[in-house]
């Protein structure tokens, strides 16, 4: 029953007609609960994206993992020094410096060998893909890529031996020449000429 304009009485009870319970505006409510819904929805997946990709297998993830170990030798070094120790000469390895955001080291002896294969199954799960793989005897040589967003944003040189592994770490932003011309200038005394 009708006591106002906007006041209703049930049951003896009297409550205010409210305008937003038309329904054309719950309509309008409707649209607009879907819209936080969907925009919900959008950043919770882009956190979890977010947290996915943070929590990929990495070398990084690896390095800060193990480079307190006894009998690992582990360094960053520098970019002022890397770009110092350059011969004047070698202007293909200046270039590639000066893309270099980063150069982590790290070298253990043959006490630790089993942290080459702890490595490996860091490196495990598609985020590397290998670029050069060279074996003789029992040394082996690899050169990994991390690609993201369709560059390389890590060169991951590793060298194996029966008394120790060392395992080198370029981040920056390169592209597949660049990490040819990498891979070419490196000294593989033992292993052989590397051809690409």
């Amino acid at each position: 029953m009708l006591l106002d304009n906007n006041i209703w009485q049930y049951n003896n009870t009297p409550f205010t007609y409210n305008k937003y319970f038309t329904s054309k505006n719950n309509r309008n409510l409707n649209y607009i609960e879907m819209r936080i819904l969907i925009i919900s929805l959008f950043l919770t997946s882009f956190v979890a994206c977010g947290n996915a990709q943070k929590n990929d297998n990495n070398f990084t993830e690896f390095y800060h993992t193990y480079k307190n170990t006894d009998g690992v030798v582990a360094f960053e070094l520098p970019m002022f020094l890397a770009k110092m120790v350059i011969d004047k000469d070698e202007e293909e390895l200046k270039e590639f410096v000066k893309k270099t955001d980063d150069i982590r080291f790290f070298i253990s002896d043959k006490s630790n060998l089993a942290l080459y294969r702890e490595l490996e199954k860091h490196l495990q799960g598609g985020v590397y893909n290998d670029l050069i793989i060279i074996k003789e005897g029992s040394s082996t040589l690899t050169f990994k890529i991390r690609e993201r967003k369709n560059k390389i944003r890590e060169i991951l040189l590793t060298i194996k031996e029966d008394s120790s592994f060392v395992a080198i770490s370029f981040t920056g932003d390169f592209t597949i020449e660049d990490a040819k011309k990498m891979a070419k200038s490196v000294k593989t005394d033992g292993l052989g000429e590397i051809r690409l």
